[in-house]
């Protein structure tokens, strides 16, 4: 799809229905914006809060990806309060 849209003043474009439609962008949204070889290209952006970063490491993420696994061919770990006082004395050892 290729469209002619025009710039206001302070250089604000509007992003038509039909490309929003196209990339099932809906209300305030964020972009990312980069320009290459003469264009710009626009990508709907994904913000994450400065306090769910820590889920997105590459060291969580291997671990919930471990975890994933161990649930996938059934290993589970019993977190009962009666469980647990023997899993931290487990982990010390």
């Amino acid at each position: 799809m290729v469209l002619t849209v025009e710039s206001n003043e302070q250089g604000q474009i509007v992003i038509p229905a039909e490309v929003r439609d196209a990339l099932h962008v809906t209300g305030k949204t964020h972009w990312q914006l980069e320009v290459r070889d003469g264009a710009i290209i626009l990508k709907p952006a994904v913000v994450i809060p400065r306090e769910d970063a820590w889920a997105y490491r590459p060291d969580h993420l291997a671990r919930l990806e471990e975890a994933m696994t161990q649930a996938r061919t059934g290993q589970i770990l019993d977190l009962s309060p009666e469980r647990l006082p023997r899993l931290a004395d487990q982990s010390h050892e």
